[in-house]
């Protein structure tokens, strides 16, 4: 299963050069964030520049043009980047179709390709928000079944500025857990799935890559690592001056979390199960828990300097000087 986006290059031109810069860089950020998501590709016409350098952004003004008077200013080093990383599939269609269906604009008459390609990988349009048409989180079409004479209404779903990513977030991320659906692919995939979270991979690594235990426990383990990397992007924001259990709460997690009794930690035989060595060498407690079905746990530690979270056990409840601790 590969995620693609449809570049819908109708919604171009913008009317002027200072929109079409503006226009450039929520294009870029909405690529960034799929592929967050585990979009790899984006589908591109087949008469469309396959760098997407020659993309007319306005009369006379192509991407190339941007990315020429952009690289004197370093505010736009990252979205040059993310530019030049953008892998393209220069054919709407990967296999051949039957082009007895049409898809189109509701109020006209002739369907788009870009549009029918979308329809067709039941994935998303990727426009440009030059006017209010192209600024809909759901476009509305229709589907024109030439063989059957049959026509039916339907929607979209459509990308065009960060609103619309937190619109359709929940798409993304159920395309995303379907994408990576099994331990050893959400081990292999962290980096993207979790970038603020470091797994330990003595134990995280081995846990995941040869998981064998009940499903619903994976299930609760990835919703935790989701909130967990969800409080670090946003405690490197400033939005948190530290970390605290509330704001996992706050953040949507809906199972316990708390740290270990004082009476297990002063006990050596109880605390040497929870000291584990960080990639920099530090051996640190990680008493810090999230109670998952089964009697399952994942510990972690919370670094303040770094404002990030290391994973570093999952399984079975560790032993404690009191078991529901």
């Amino acid at each position: 299963m590969i995620l693609k986006l449809v570049l819908n290059h109708h919604s171009l031109p913008f009317n002027n050069r200072g929109a079409s810069e503006r226009g450039i860089l929520d294009f870029l950020s909405i690529l960034k964030t799929c592929r967050q998501f585990g979009y790899k590709f984006l589908i591109i016409d087949d008469e469309q520049d396959a760098s997407l350098m020659q993309l007319e952004l306005s009369k006379d003004y192509f991407i190339r043009n941007w990315y020429a008077i952009s690289k004197a200013q370093s505010k736009y080093q990252d979205w040059r980047a993310v530019l030049l990383s953008i892998e393209t599939k220069q054919s709407l269609f990967e296999y051949q179709i039957d082009y007895s269906i049409e898809v189109g604009l509701m109020g006209e008459n002739k369907g788009k390709n870009t549009l029918l390609s979308a329809y067709v990988n039941d994935t998303f349009l990727v426009s440009f928000a030059t006017k209010y048409l192209w600024r809909k989180n759901h476009l509305p079409v229709w589907v024109y079944n030439l063989k059957e004479d049959s026509e039916e209404a339907t929607e979209l779903l459509n990308l065009y500025d960060n609103l619309s990513i937190e619109v359709h977030r929940k798409e993304l991320e159920d395309n995303q857990r379907k994408l990576f659906n099994t331990a050893n692919k959400i081990w292999k995939n962290r980096q993207v799935l979790f970038p603020n979270l470091t797994l330990l991979q003595d134990q995280i690594g081995k846990v995941l890559q040869n998981w064998s235990h009940r499903n619903d426990i994976l299930d609760k383990a990835r919703d935790s690592l989701e909130i967990l990397d969800k409080f670090c992007s946003q405690w490197k924001n400033g939005d948190y001056p530290d970390y605290q259990h509330n704001y996992l709460r706050k953040l949507g997690l809906n199972s316990q979390v708390s740290g270990e009794t004082t009476k297990t930690k002063s006990n050596p035989r109880y605390t040497k199960e929870r000291l584990f060595w960080l990639p920099d060498g530090r051996e640190v407690l990680c008493e810090n828990h999230i109670k998952l079905p089964n009697g399952f746990r994942m510990h972690f530690y919370s670094d303040s300097e770094k404002k990030r979270i290391y994973v570093a056990y999952l399984g079975p409840h560790l032993k404690t000087s009191r078991f529901n601790s």
